[in-house]
């Protein structure tokens, strides 16, 4: 089942403007330098084949860096989601080393392949979890939602469609994390400890 996500590594900076051949149809994409938060990065919409790549930020350290990795999407049913979160390979290092909370705050994205509406992280690693628990006959996963539209995720996604339209596959990105995003996640969680 495992669909890996695909990569460019050729993109010129022109104009103020990363152009970059989408990593799933012919089509060139462009992103303003200003669009491109310098750690989160920006994911952005090919006007071809309408799937979303992610631009990471670290293309804002240098003036051309070498060989920038820009994730696309691939499009997995909802039904298939726990399979694929749990066979991909950037995934499955992170839960063997014990990260996987990483995906919490960045690596990991999922749109409604339809509306566009963007699940949150929190929601897609526990949804994975609980559906994987109830194929194995192992249910009871109880997740706790921090807003009411997190809950009204989770519904959904359980029930295997999207929240806002009713649509049944998911475009995600799953990307590898870099240290600088590290180090700032890391950070952020160590202030929250001390409190």
């Amino acid at each position: 089942m495992t669909t890996v996500n695909p990569f460019t590594t050729d993109s010129v900076l022109k104009a103020g403007k990363i152009l970059f051949k989408c990593p799933t149809c012919p089509n060139t994409v462009s992103v303003t330098l200003q669009q491109i938060d310098p750690i989160i990065g920006v994911n952005v919409i090919c006007s071809g084949c309408k799937n979303i790549s992610h631009v990471p930020g670290g293309y804002k350290a240098e003036p051309k860096p070498p060989g920038i990795r820009i994730t696309g999407s691939v499009r997995v049913p909802i039904a298939k989601f726990s399979d694929w979160y749990f066979e991909h390979p950037v995934i499955s290092s992170l839960i063997k080393s014990g990260q996987s909370d990483l995906l919490h705050d960045h690596g990991l994205w999922a749109f409604c392949g339809v509306c566009y509406h963007q699940f949150p992280a929190t929601v897609l690693c526990s949804f994975s979890i609980a559906w994987s628990a109830a194929q194995r006959g192992a249910g009871g996963y109880m997740f706790f939602a921090n807003t009411p539209d997190s809950a009204k995720d989770m519904d959904a996604l359980r029930s295997g469609h999207c929240s806002h339209c009713k649509h049944n596959n998911l475009i995600v990105i799953a990307t590898e994390i870099p240290d600088y995003v590290r180090n700032v996640i890391t950070r952020s969680k160590n202030k929250m400890t001390l409190f």
